[in-house]
Order: C-alpha cells, then structure tokens, then sequence
C-alpha cells in the first residue's frame, strides 16, 4: 500500500498544528503561575479541545493550501518508487505493476505506526471505561452517604442528583459519568469522621460542578490520536494536576489547610498500598506531594474561573479550531503523479528533452547523463557532474512524466515551469534511478560577469510577477540576437553559459530587474554578397544592421556586444566550484 500524498501532507498539517496549539497552551499555564489553578486548568483544558477539534474541523472546512516548497534532491532518497494513481481528468501514462515485492513506503510505515500506537491507547481507554461501568453497576447505593451529598451539592450550585456508592475493590473516592455522574467511595468511607467525609465529598462534587469527567475523557483521547508527541503528555500530567488542586482549592474554601493536608497523606499511604484504582480515575498518587505543598502554601490563590473568563477562554479555542483546521501544508510540486520509464534500443540520434505547460517531461532516447544534467540545469557544463559508470553514456531511456492535476498552473511559463518541472524531474532520478550523490568543490576555469569599466548600461524595470509570471525571468533570441525580458543578474550569467564553454558566475554586485537586449553580427568581417534588389534576401551584414543598434555590423560577438550595448563584460578567472559527484545509480526496473 502506498499512502498518497494528500493523506501524508494533511497527516503533517495536523501534527504542526496541534504541536502549536499544544505549546501555546504549555506557555499560557506557565504564564498564569501566578494565579488559580482552575485558570490554569480552563487554560490547559482549552487547548486540549482545540486539539481534538482541528482534524474533525479539517475534514468539514474545505482547505487553504499553504505552500511549502520543498527542493527534492538526490542527495537522499525521496518517494516511493511507484507513481500514484492519477486522478481522472488527467491523462495516465500506463505503467505496469511491477511483479517483485517491495518494501512498504515510509509514508505507509509511519501511517501504520501512528495507527497501532492509537489503537492501543484507546483500547486501554476503552478497559478504562468497562470499569468505570463496572463499578457503578456493582456499587451499593449508600443513604447516609446520599443525604450529605445532597447537602453539599446544593451548597456548591449542583442542580442534578449525584449519585453516592460504596465498593469494596476501591481504595479511594472515584467521581464519574457527566448526564447521571456518581460518587463513588472505599467502603471504609462509612466509618470516616463527618469532617473527613465532608472534605473528600467536597472535593468530588467540584469535579462534578466543573465538568471535569468530560475535559478527562476528550484529554484521554486525544493522547491516543497524538500518542507520539512528547508535548501532549506533558500537557495531560499538568491539566490532571491542575484539576486536582482546583478541587483542593473549592475544599480549602471551607477547611483547615493542615487538616486537609493530613487527609490526604493518608491518601497517599492508602493508594501506595492497593494499586487497584481505574485506569481512568482522576486521582494520581503521583501528584499528592505537589498537591499537600499547595495546600499547605499560603502565597497560593485559589478561587472558581469567572464566566468572563470561561467565555473568553472557549472564544479564543472556538477561533483557532475555525481558524486553523482548513489549513494544510502543501508541497510545491516535489514530484511527478505518474510516470513512464522505459529502455531505448532503437539506436536513434537522440531527441531534445522538453518541458510543457502543466508540468509534463518527456525525454526520448536520453542517456542518464543528460537526464542529470537537465534535471540540475547544468546542461550547458557537463564538467560540473562526475564520470559516473559508463551505461549512463551509452544507454538511452524514454521518459514520459506529467504533473498532478494543476499542480502547476498552465499559465506558469519559462523559468518558473522549467525550475518547478526540474524538481520533479530530481525526485524521479532519485527514485527510479537509486540515483544518490554528493557535491565536492573543484577549482575550474570560469567567466566572471562584471561592469565594464565605463559602467552598466541596463534598463530598470518591475514587471509584476505575481501578476504575469511569463513577464519576468524569461529570454528569447536567434544567433545574433538575444532578449532578456525582467532578468537579474544572475539570470544573465546563467543565459551566458553556454553548451561545453566555461560557466558564469554573476559578480555584478547589481540587484534589481532588467531588460536586456544583446545584438551582435556573427558574419562581421567575412565578404558579402551584393543585393540586387529590395525583394532579394538581405546578407548576413546587412540583417545584423536592424534594430536599434546601427554598429553591430562591427560586433562580431557576443562579448563585445554584452560590453557596448549593456556595459558588462566576461573576464576569465579560475575559481572553486561546487560540482556534482555521483555515488550510486541503478539502471531502473521495467515497466
């Protein structure tokens, strides 16, 4: 199985997203140190919700795109080796199934990883549950107990009965349910003294009043989907000890600090002696050292969250869920949806690679070499890439590869099509090709573009990009001609390299976009034919004498044209230069 890259892009979204929201509510309890753990609590409980709701909320809201480009690069291994299904409104190149079997992608790996670990923690969350069911159905209803939380219950604002049990496998006070929630005690909780019974019962109903079995059971599940990040555990231990010591705060209300704190050393003595309490009870033994030096610490405030505060708290989380969920990370045409591979033999003279609208490749009877060379652009300096095995020189591929549908606008023309298009192209080498290499640095001699010494001679422009992407970036020309239409520097040295001669490096120190227009008469100084009439067809001196430079009849090059006409030259130099050495390459399997 192979997990398609809308699923693995959205899987991603998601877990940068939460890690956010998850380090944003981490940051907002430790800014409210300082005040009551019930803020700290609606704080923590926020971001859980949020956490829950934003993969519900990218499955309704429909998605904005935010694009990340991301440079595929035989450096390492990228994509599976299987090209995806594409989608119908695409024409597919047919590619056979490839009979031997092969190793599950990383994407699928990962998914399934995810899968197993969620499923586990939900099934402990699920044995959890039959307990908590378990104990009510077994419970023994106790009057006495009923009769004082009646009383207590209409103290603290509680409307809703609230159920009070007794069962013999409990070492202390459990709470549960939110329709119909119920109490449920240790059976040595019928012998307690009225006070110690009034302060455990206090503490339970808070949970109650508060919602709290709720905020447990959504932070519990979302443990489970995020079992991976470290973040949200920790997020989970501190909501849990917020809650306790928020239920402490309402029973300091009414009670003496030491006394309470008594009671719940022995608490913790009885939970370090029976280790049969529920796997969703709320109460950790872990957490009553730090909840006894709370208690006891009179600097600490306590109190009830304001509605104010509530209201502003479920807002704000309402507002990322509505803000963040259509979010979704989207790769920059990193890879080819479908693609054909396939041997020529025919001996043929080799035909141009070409790049079409939409993001579409087809190479026929290309070597290896020219597949790399194009792919990294640096066709016209074949000495930037090292030998390589000597099948990438003599055997020929037939390539066939298009794009996912728009993912490349078809309005996307010249340099940006060629760069977005050459990427893909990387990632097929790198995975049907095994290809994997290295850069190394070789001192070599090149051509520096720099100013002439009377000065540059460009014409300014600011061609809207954004608007007319063909505007910029973009060149035309003919042997004795050549335009450059929104170019900077470093497009114009890229332009100058030309097929087997030194590369040039821009070393203008000129930033900034530009028309360039470059004339020059290669036939300058050879005899020409007269013309015998104005119908006959012009000499190559007389073509070179049009347009807007009346002395390129003199200009037998491009050097010197580059150095009157734009008021640049090329001057030799030898430098390092990064260079591409091939460590491994496979000829690809058949299909």
């Amino acid at each position: 199985m192979i997990v398609g890259t809308d699923v693995v892009s959205t899987a991603v979204s998601i877990v940068l997203k939460v890690t956010v929201i998850v380090a944003a509510g981490l940051a907002g309890a430790w800014l409210a140190r300082g005040s009551r753990a019930a803020v700290r609590h609606a704080v923590l409980a926020a971001s859980f919700v949020v956490m829950l709701g934003l993969p519900i909320g990218s499955m309704i809201v429909p998605p904005v795109p935010v694009t990340v480009t991301v440079a595929p690069t035989v450096f390492v291994n990228t994509i599976d080796a299987v090209p995806q299904v594409a989608s119908s409104s695409v024409r597919v190149v047919e590619v056979p199934s490839v009979s031997r079997w092969t190793w599950p992608s990383a994407g699928t790996l990962l998914l399934a990883g995810w899968f197993a670990g969620a499923l586990f923690f939900l099934l402990r969350m699920m044995v959890g549950l039959r307990q908590v069911h378990l104990l009510r159905r077994f419970g023994l209803p106790w009057r006495g107990g009923q009769g004082v939380v009646d009383r207590l219950a209409l103290d603290a604002g509680i409307r809703r009965r609230v159920d009070v049990l007794v069962h013999e496998s409990l070492p202390a006070p459990v709470t549960c349910g939110v329709a119909h929630p119920a109490i449920v005690l240790p059976p040595d909780a019928q012998s307690w003294a009225a006070p110690d019974l009034n302060r455990a019962l206090v503490h339970e109903l808070e949970y109650v009043r508060r919602g709290d079995w709720v905020v447990h059971c959504v932070a519990r599940v979302v443990c489970a989907v995020y079992w991976f990040h470290p973040l949200v555990w920790m997020a989970w231990r501190w909501l849990a000890l917020e809650a306790e010591r928020a239920c402490d705060d309402a029973v300091l209300s009414g009670s003496e600090a030491t006394l309470y704190a008594d009671q719940l050393v022995g608490l913790a003595h009885r939970l370090s002696t029976n280790r049969k309490s529920p796997a969703l009870a709320m109460a950790n033994r872990s957490d009553l050292s730090a909840r006894v030096g709370a208690v006891l610490d009179s600097r600490q405030r306590r109190g009830r969250v304001g509605k104010m505060l509530v209201a502003s708290v479920c807002a704000v989380a309402a507002a990322a869920v509505v803000m963040m969920s259509p979010l979704t990370m989207a790769a920059d045409a990193s890879a080819f949806e479908v693609a054909s591979v396939k041997p020529n033999n025919s001996g043929a003279t080799r035909a141009p690679s070409a790049i079409l609208p939409g993001g579409r490749f087809t190479a026929t009877n290309n070597t290896v070499r020219a597949l790399i060379l194009n792919a990294y652009d640096i066709a016209a300096s074949p000495s930037l890439l090292s030998a390589g095995p000597g099948w990438i020189d003599s055997e020929a591929y037939d390539i066939d590869a298009r794009a996912e549908a728009n993912a490349i606008p078809a309005n996307v023309t010249g340099k940006p099509l060629w760069d977005k298009t050459r990427l893909m192209l990387r990632t097929l080498l790198a995975d049907r090709f095994k290809l994997s290499m290295h850069r190394d640095t070789k001192e070599m001699s090149i051509y520096e573009l720099v100013v002439a010494k009377n000065g540059p001679k460009l014409k300014s422009v600011s061609p809207d990009c954004a608007a007319n992407i063909s505007a910029c970036h973009s060149f035309s020309g003919n042997p004795r001609r050549l335009t450059g239409t929104g170019i900077d520097m470093s497009d114009l040295a890229e332009e100058l390299t030309f097929p087997g001669d030194r590369i040039v490096r821009d070393k203008t120190g000129i930033s900034g976009l530009f028309d360039v227009v470059l004339q020059w008469n290669p036939f300058a100084g050879r005899p020409v034919a007269p013309v015998a009439s104005d119908d006959a067809p012009r000499a190559p001196e007389a073509a070179g004498r049009e347009g807007p430079f009346p002395d390129i009849a003199s200009l037998p090059n491009i050097f010197d044209a580059l150095e009157q006409q734009a008021g640049l030259k090329l001057q030799a130099a030898k430098r390092p230069v990064e260079v591409y050495v091939i460590d491994h390459v496979e000829r690809p399997s058949e299909n």
